[in-house]
């Protein structure tokens, strides 16, 4: 068994991995335009190279709950837009922090029942337990996300309807 490479955000109090396949690149901060008709978990569109990409907000579309020093502006900008690409669709998602590639090894994986029931639980591939937080999160879990089925979940057509 070998090591297998993530890239790790945190969003909120939790922290999210991704397989690297999946991400085209970390863009800086944007005021979103705001696009009529979408969920309250798409806060609208930013540009990126030229292209409209449709914003995802985890933590409102996981119903997180805030992190211990949240008290930030509902406006805030989040540091870091996460830019995945899967099954044709480019969603940007709102990251607060960004830890870039980790090495894990595969037998840090976990299945991920034993998170509480919920739409986390119902898009992660996998956790990976961090109690010394080896893996700059702190400590706690990390949850491997299922990036083609979360981005089919929130799909946005580009006329604005939610898919």
């Amino acid at each position: 068994m070998g090591d297998r490479a993530l890239l790790i955000f945190g969003v909120a109090a939790s922290w999210f991995a991704i397989d690297p396949e999946f991400a085209q690149e970390l863009a800086a901060q944007q005021r979103p335009t705001k696009v009529p008709r979408v969920p309250h978990y798409i806060p609208g569109l930013v540009k990126l190279r030229g292209k409209a990409v449709p914003l995802l907000d985890l933590e409102k579309f996981f119903e997180l709950p805030p992190a211990a020093d949240a008290g930030r502006d509902e406006e805030e900008f989040r540091r870091r837009v996460v830019v995945v690409h899967a099954k044709g669709m480019t969603v940007g998602l709102l990251s607060d922090r960004v830890r870039n590639l980790v090495s894990v090894p595969e037998s840090a994986f976990a299945s991920p029942d034993s998170l509480p029931a919920g739409r986390v639980r119902d898009f992660a591939q996998a956790e990976i337990a961090d109690p010394t937080g080896a893996m700059a999160t702190g400590g706690g879990v990390i949850v491997v996300l299922k990036v083609d089925a979360l981005l089919e979940a929130a799909r946005v057509r580009s006329s604005g309807a939610l898919a």
